[in-house]
């Protein structure tokens, strides 16, 4: 009884410190990228709407600054202050501001721009080996009910490669980066939008 009680139990903390080591060495990943400036092309599979790409330009500062750009097959701009995010669309001459989602299990795009102590808040994290290069990480939801099940990052040499987002809809969606440039340094009021002359502003 004793020993299978002992067992549980180091089996238990073992767990705890490889949890622990998947985060540190994320949080290690992560914290070495203040800046980022990328190409990506965003594949979305879902069975009502079957497989939809993007392609754009993205860029990103901690803490909680993104702009991404989108260019085909639509043109669509977001940017975020880490306060608010503004959604402009070009074809529709107009702009929607709203407060920034701060649950990164719903706004998975502040994984890479947020801060890296609030990860342990809504994913249970573990590093696995895939089989391919670089360090690969499994973000699983901690909330059985929300939007993500699980997000997976594969990092080479400390840079965010690619992303995967799985939501519990069965919809799977696959960023993977290009002409990556690390901690670059972006103009003054590039993370804030200004919207031009003639497009309707929607404030939420």
């Amino acid at each position: 009884m004793y020993k299978i009680i002992f067992g549980s139990i180091a089996l238990l903390f073992s767990s705890f410190v490889y949890a622990d080591t998947a985060v540190q060495a994320l949080d290690k990943q992560l914290s070495s990228t203040q800046s980022f400036e990328a190409n990506f092309v965003q594949s979305t599979q879902s069975s009502q709407f079957g497989n939809q790409i993007t392609q754009g330009e993205m860029a990103l500062q901690r803490p909680g600054k993104f702009r991404w750009q989108i260019n085909k097959p639509d043109q669509q701009l977001l940017i975020s202050d880490g306060q608010k995010l503004w959604i402009y669309d070009k074809d529709l001459e107009q702009v929607i501001i709203q407060p920034v989602n701060q649950r990164l299990d719903e706004t998975p795009a502040l994984l890479l721009a947020g801060k890296v102590e609030s990860i342990q808040q809504f994913f249970n994290v573990t590093k696995f080996d895939a089989n391919k290069p670089g360090d690969w990480y499994e973000l699983k939801s901690l909330d059985k009910e929300g939007l993500v099940d699980k997000v997976i990052l594969n990092f080479d040499h400390n840079t965010i490669q690619s992303m995967q987002i799985y939501d519990n809809l069965g919809q799977r969606t696959n960023i993977t980066f290009s002409q990556i440039k690390t901690n670059p340094n972006f103009p003054a009021g590039y993370f804030t939008f200004k919207a031009p002359a003639g497009v309707e502003i929607i404030s939420e």
